[in-house]
């Protein structure tokens, strides 16, 4: 997850199963645990991370399924609705259940269907690609790579269940690294793990760009070199250019 005061979009989740556990209580701990699965960004920009309180709290008209507070202690309600498809959301939207809401604004996500149950990110590091790791999708989209992940033991990929959640691909090729590596440039993003997913008819969705990118310590055993290794060369490279500039400045100033 992004954090720093930007959600991003809320990521598509494969519902249904023999398990049956996709549904609305399921959503409404989704989005306690994890608020910045919200993209208030979108909503009303400028608005910062939402702060979750409790769900399902009794009132007189019913219970309320999410509250949140912002850190200025303004309150946030979100009312759940789990679609499994678009005759569902239609019927809800038209029928004497839908309640507009007060701000006018009702959330709809899509949901991206995949041939696979995988997703890629793919890691840069100076701008440049360093590597790309197959996500395994198949028990939801908690995609947190970063070890020390303060997630369910079902979706962590640090537990004994999950070996080969996060699979690093030695010899990924795809055209969209280039474009990847050219957008970089030109929003002068340095270090970053970009994260797509291909649909039924082969289109790409790029759905996340996380700037404050985490690595798999498990999953880099395979890697030709550790992220962290990288970046600490990447920065010790511009540490000692930006030194050797300022040092030419002075030198130049003292002359």
């Amino acid at each position: 997850m992004v954090t720093g005061g930007t959600s991003r979009v809320l990521l598509p989740e494969r519902i249904g199963g023999k398990e049956g556990r996709h549904d609305e209580p399921w959503l409404q701990r989704l989005i306690h645990r994890h608020p910045t699965c919200i993209p208030m960004d979108q909503i009303e920009p400028g608005l910062p991370e939402l702060v979750p309180i409790c769900m399902e709290l009794p009132l007189s008209s019913g219970y309320l399924d999410n509250l949140l507070m912002t850190p200025e202690g303004d309150i946030v309600i979100v009312e759940v609705k789990l679609f499994k498809n678009t005759e569902a959301l239609k019927e809800y939207v038209h029928g004497p259940d839908f309640e507009v809401p007060i701000d006018g604004i009702t959330l709809v996500q899509q949901y991206i269907e995949s041939p696979e149950l995988f997703i890629t990110r793919c890691e840069f590091v100076g701008g440049k690609f360093l590597y790309a790791v197959r996500v395994d999708t198949s028990e939801g989209f908690e995609l947190c790579p970063a070890d020390d992940c303060q997630i369910d033991d079902a979706y962590c990929p640090t537990t004994e269940i999950n070996k080969s959640k996060f699979e690093i691909i030695t010899d990924f090729v795809h055209p969209i690294i280039e474009r990847y590596e050219r957008f970089l440039k030109a929003n002068g993003i340095d270090i970053a793990g970009v994260e797509f997913i291909i649909d039924r008819n082969d289109n790409i969705f790029t759905y996340d760009i996380n700037t404050n990118t985490n690595y798999n310590a498990r999953a880099e055993t395979k890697a030709i070199a550790p992220g962290m290794y990288v970046i600490a060369a990447y920065l010790g490279s511009e540490l000692g250019r930006h030194g050797a500039a300022r040092g030419e400045k002075l030198e130049a100033a003292s002359a």
